[in-house]
């Protein structure tokens, strides 16, 4: 029987590939919750992953709030019995200049980016310490070099260390928990899929010479989540087509 996992931020370029490649390495019919802001976009995910006889639930939640991440938890265990993984992939940027942010910006910044996932897996843990279960999180190459997004890079960089405190305490209970740092990938965040120039100066730069698909991404969530990572806990992986190993990071926040 498959792994029942939740998946937030489902609806967007990430969350919605990882959601399909899950579904896809599932061994039998998929089993997941699926968490967004849109309860019609994650209606229409929803719907698809249906077609090919997946057992999918739908949860809209406002994760910055404290009581959500724990609805989220407790909405699928009602469902489906267990948990068994979770991919904490929602998330947002906020774009002012840090002397113009202000003080409700930047708390919502660390809302979503960080405190959401320390909620979601506390209430998460009993659950994923029976089914000796895994967490993985979308941090980026943010968390290890400043990006000028206002306070991002700074939940980042709380979030990946959260992601390595995780780990430390929970190993004990067999639950693995790694992040992904993803580089400069075509989502509808990025504004490089609306701006061909500025797309091709990106790729220029990038040692593969591409920019990244959420598929690149899917593919490590899916790993990092499955059996084959079993002996794999507190890292963060880059999947950023080489771009934080052969830059310096103040050049990375000029990309």
């Amino acid at each position: 029987m498959s792994a029942v996992t939740i998946i937030t931020g489902a609806a967007g370029g990430i969350g919605r590939a990882a959601a399909r490649r899950l579904a896809r390495d599932a061994e039998g019919p998929a089993r997941l919750a699926l968490v967004g802001r849109s309860e019609e976009s994650l209606a229409k995910l929803a719907a698809e992953l249906r077609s090919e006889a997946a057992d999918i639930i739908t949860i809209a939640a406002d994760l910055s709030t404290v009581d959500d991440p724990v609805r989220v938890v407790d909405a699928t265990v009602a469902h489906f019995g267990r948990l068994d993984a979770v991919f904490s992939n929602a998330g947002i940027m906020g774009g002012a200049r840090l002397t113009e942010l202000s003080v409700e910006d930047f708390d919502l910044a660390f809302a979503v980016n960080t405190r959401a996932t320390f909620l979601l897996a506390k209430a998460a843990h009993p659950h994923l310490a029976r089914s000796q279960g895994a967490l993985v999180v979308t941090g980026s190459m943010g968390g290890s070099a400043p990006i000028p997004f206002g306070a991002y890079s700074a939940t980042k960089a709380a979030l990946l260390m959260l992601v390595r405190m995780l780990a430390r305490e929970w190993g004990p209970d067999g639950i693995r928990v790694n992040a992904i740092s993803p580089g400069m990938i075509m989502t509808p965040m990025s504004p490089a899929a609306h701006d061909p120039e500025l797309r091709r100066a990106r790729e220029g730069r990038i040692p593969l010479g591409r920019m990244g698909d959420p598929d690149d991404i899917a593919a490590v969530v899916s790993f990092l989540l499955g059996p084959d990572a079993r002996y794999i806990t507190g890292e963060d992986i880059s999947v950023d087509g080489g771009v934080r190993a052969n830059f310096a990071p103040g050049v990375i926040g000029t990309l």
